[in-house]
């Protein structure tokens, strides 16, 4: 939505091309809906027009939930149909990324319910700052996860890239994970960016 009230889902945008993608290559997703996704995006994913109103964001101010459950609603229309369950690849969604604040955690919750009230056949999650989390399931079951293990940060042409041992101590951080019981990674290879 780079202008308010209006939709795009075009060309790189194309959400549900891209999850057809995903399904043809015989993979499962684990889809980031935001409404902050950070990924080094400009305003973590945030629509610039979203600047033009007093509201807070990240927690349970009254303006910016209702920008985002606008389009939750609106993305979640398009996804449901592609869940497991549905023979489709999307097995989770996740749907805050690095959040830490305790005066977040009501927003979150009310998100959270939102989207479960509207697609119940997934796996919901959000990303605290270092990326981990613990889920409960409906069995009693705990699932331990990690959404971004990864050996180095932004990297510009040209520069040094992570030494050998950087990466040596995120497998080595893999394996721990696992002694203890974590179910999921997501692993990060180092990013390199190019100057403009």
């Amino acid at each position: 939505e780079p202008e308010e009230g209006k939709w795009r889902f075009d060309g790189y945008r194309d959400i549900e091309q891209f999850i057809k993608i995903v399904k043809d290559a015989g993979m499962y997703l684990v889809l980031r809906i935001g409404p902050y996704v950070n990924a080094e995006r400009d305003n973590g994913g945030f629509p610039n027009w979203l600047s033009q109103y007093d509201c807070k964001v990240r927690v349970n101010d009254a303006v910016y939930m209702e920008k985002v459950l606008l389009y939750y609603n609106k993305i979640i229309s398009i996804i449901k149909q592609y869940t497991v369950k549905n023979n489709g690849p999307l097995i989770i969604v996740q749907y805050e990324n690095e959040v830490l604040w305790q005066e977040s955690m009501p927003a979150l919750l009310e998100l959270r319910k939102h989207i479960a009230s509207k697609i119940d056949d997934v796996i919901l999650i959000e990303s605290g700052l270092y990326h981990q989390g613990e889920l409960t399931m409906a069995d009693g079951k705990h699932i331990y996860h990690n959404t971004e293990l990864w050996t180095g940060w932004l990297y510009r042409w040209g520069e040094n890239i992570l030494p050998a041992q950087l990466g040596v101590n995120t497998v080595s951080k893999m394996f721990e994970g696992l002694a203890r019981g974590v179910d999921g990674f997501n692993y990060f290879s180092t990013r390199v960016t190019r100057p403009l």
